[in-house]
């Protein structure tokens, strides 16, 4: 006799990212790499692992799509376990060594062709020396996102030093289903002055952006990302610094700043008065949420309207305000209901971010 199972609905978040699958997107794992230095305890590292795994349930989700349904659901417990995975490097000369830990990366953040089928969650360890280790890890995208990563680094600190010192294990962190339900009873149970938000913003927000000599057709939502999966541009720590220190005297923060500039060159490339970009939204303001795994950012539409004789600082302060107007009702957004208020037909996908979500300011 088989046992009846209870499974959880996805978050909006996760929908938006299985429908973008569906529809032929490319999507790639969440992945970061950490380098450990010192006298490493390999197996205290894989307890600390397994530490991790029972405390996010996130981590220990398996997602299924029963027959006859459209989106999966999640399955707590379902989740194959994790292995460390290890690898000895260190006696290869230093070119094939780093070759080899390049091919390694590409591998195992490769795209995802089955996100039912890709483990929630994977590790390799690489040792480079004998006092120098590389930790890759892999999350599945419908379980982590860029704010998952950096807790999880924070999270492997505290896990190893508590198995090689005997300490006791952390409570469990809050469940991700919780968060899920949560969402989508706000989307449910939308009131007038969020539908009202949201309706102002959702022709522009599903306009296409044309850029000149474009010879694909303009870009359609499911071509959100790359086509070949993030663009990664990193300043050097000076430029950083500088960058601060000019949006500070702006009276901006960088972010905006950045936004802002983005947006004028995309105005200036196109003529497009308005211009919406996708600005990625961590969504942790409870304090719950810290320490938790699982896919809580989203893409929000920020409209800069550029006409005129505007002066680049009134500019910053028109999308520092928009900004911050959509972040306040981030809760209550998913691009399906945008696409529904601005008469979309059903089934069709919200226009093209102009800011890839990796490179959001």
């Amino acid at each position: 006799m088989n046992e009846a199972r209870q499974g959880f609905r996805l978050s909006p978040q996760q929908q938006r990212l299985w429908s973008l699958a569906q529809q032929g997107s490319p999507i790639h794992g969440a992945q970061g790499a950490i380098r450990l230095q010192g006298d490493l305890r390999t197996e205290a590292l894989a307890g600390a692992l397994e530490s991790i795994v029972s405390r996010q349930q996130v981590l220990q989700t398996a997602f299924r799509r029963p027959a006859g349904m459209r989106l999966p659901v999640q399955m707590i417990g379902e989740a194959r376990r994790p292995e460390l995975k290890w690898l000895n490097l260190s006696e290869l000369p230093q070119a094939e060594r780093d070759a080899r830990v390049e091919k390694l990366w590409r591998e195992e953040g490769g795209q995802i062709a089955d996100l039912e089928a890709r483990p929630v969650f994977s590790a390799t360890l690489l040792k480079l020396a004998e006092m120098d280790h590389l930790l890759i890890v892999v999350m599945s995208p419908l379980c982590a996102d860029g704010g998952t990563l950096d807790t999880l680094v924070a999270e492997l600190g505290a896990a190893y030093a508590a198995v090689c010192d005997g300490g006791a294990k952390r409570a469990p962190a809050f469940p991700y289903v919780q968060f899920a339900d949560w969402q989508n009873a706000l989307l449910e149970e939308s009131d007038d002055e969020l539908r009202e938000f949201w309706q102002q913003r959702a022709a522009e927000s599903m306009q296409t952006l044309v850029l000149p000599c474009q010879i694909e057709p303009p870009l359609q939502p499911a071509d959100r990302e790359p086509r070949n999966g993030p663009v990664i541009l990193g300043l050097p720590a000076s430029e950083a610094c500088r960058l601060e220190e000019t949006a500070g005297r702006c009276g901006s923060a960088a972010g905006v700043f950045l936004l802002a500039c983005w947006q004028t060159l995309l105005w200036r490339l196109t003529g497009q008065e308005a211009v919406v970009v996708a600005d990625l939204y961590g969504c942790r303001e409870e304090s719950v949420l810290a320490d938790a795994f699982g896919l809580f950012a989203k893409c929000l539409p920020v409209t800069a309207r550029l006409q005129g004789d505007l002066r680049f600082t009134e500019l910053l302060a028109e999308v520092g305000e928009e900004r911050a107007a959509v972040q306040g009702f981030a809760a209550g957004f998913i691009w399906s209901g945008i696409q529904e208020l601005a008469g979309g037909r059903p089934g069709r996908s919200p226009p093209a971010s102009s800011f890839p979500p990796g490179l959001s300011p």
